[in-house]
């Protein structure tokens, strides 16, 4: 796995985690239209006074992932009943479908999904079907900049009817550059007998990934030559126990420090975990987790960036001191076949 979860199985996914090159890290323009989002942000007045309320002292900050410009990750913080809550997003460019990709993670336990295009300087974004709106309802941001920051019009439209915008509100710009990692230092703790910080059965199963690793042994001298050096943080999004934020930290061939990011979520719909991972070549996976009485199975979903018929997981499992990851890959309904076998050793 390019993460602790995720398998490179039979050198599949070894392009996804493989350095940047000089050459990736001169983005293409459809990544590179992202970088207007590079900074830290806040709400103007002028909305709605209960969206105002909501958001009031919430600021949010945005950069890229370390090593490549390919995904911005946001992160905001607010204040609330149950003390300090953080949101987070991480935008990147679907080059198989040709569309900006948005995944969304909060402190409750949500999270959404919007896909969209970008036209001149006009973000059209719109929300994928999710159980958190009424069936035929659509709903789309379409962000603009201004003089000093964005501009957000958020519209609906039900059952194929027009669009109607029910939201207009804008951030202004209150700093800009890219801070070394686009994951900061986790401002004080909430309450942990209130709201999300509330420990449920459904979701304390992530907390099996909680802790910094990195990378101890494996069985072949090429897996340890490939992951040498990794070093991996797991912690919950703040503010709560809903989500499992790693962020994975490696140097490339050419010696270049870089990043990757999954987020961890119990999705209540259908019971399923998923973990939405963004590598530093570009590219989006999403895996699927069951846990065990001993650890974790992780199964690689349908993704062009395997070829058909070819499924992938990895399963964890505790060792003393540690955890073991096994990676296996399954052709045409065949029996399962190891790949790679390698250990990390908690180092706190």
């Amino acid at each position: 796995m390019t993460c602790r979860m995720m398998a490179c199985a039979a050198g599949v996914l070894v392009a996804l985690a493989a350095s940047a090159t000089a050459q990736e890290r001169t983005a293409p323009t459809p990544h590179e239209r992202m970088a207007f989002l590079e900074g830290t942000w806040e709400l103007e007045p002028g909305g709605k006074p209960e969206s105002i309320a909501a958001e009031a002292g919430s600021r949010e900050t945005c950069a890229w992932l370390a090593g490549a410009r390919r995904h911005i990750v946001c992160r905001a913080f607010r204040e609330s009943a149950a003390g300090r809550q953080e949101s987070m997003h991480v935008l990147s460019y679907d080059a198989h479908a040709g569309k900006y990709v948005a995944w969304f993670a909060f402190a409750g336990g949500e999270t959404l999904h919007y896909v969209g295009s970008v036209d001149g300087d006009r973000w059209v974004m719109e929300m994928q079907p999710t159980p958190l709106v009424p069936a035929g309802l659509r709903l789309r941001t379409i962000i603009t900049p201004t003089a000093n920051g964005m501009r957000f019009v958020e519209e609906g439209s039900k059952d194929g009817g027009p669009w109607e915008i029910g939201e207009d509100y804008r951030h202004k710009r209150v700093s800009v550059g890219d801070p070394p990692s686009a994951t900061p230092a986790k401002p004080s703790s909430s309450d942990p007998t209130k709201g999300p910080s509330r420990p449920r059965d459904t979701h304390e199963p992530m907390a099996f990934f909680q802790g910094a690793w990195e990378f101890e042994t494996a069985t072949t001298p090429e897996v340890i030559a490939k992951r040498s050096g990794r070093r991996e943080t797991c912690d919950w999004l703040t503010g709560g126990r809903r989500h499992m934020v790693c962020l994975q930290r490696s140097r490339s061939a050419e010696g270049v420090e870089q990043e990757s990011i999954y987020i961890i979520s119990y999705r209540q719909r259908d019971s399923t975990y998923v973990a939405w991972f963004a590598i530093p070549g570009g590219q989006n996976v999403v895996y699927h987790g069951t846990p065990t009485a001993d650890g974790w199975v992780m199964e690689l979903q349908p993704t062009p960036l395997v070829p058909e018929g070819m499924r992938v997981r990895t399963t964890v499992t505790r060792t003393e001191g540690g955890l073991r990851f096994v990676d296996e890959v399954s052709m045409n309904g065949e029996p399962w076949r190891v790949t790679e076998d390698y250990r990390h050793r908690r180092v706190k």
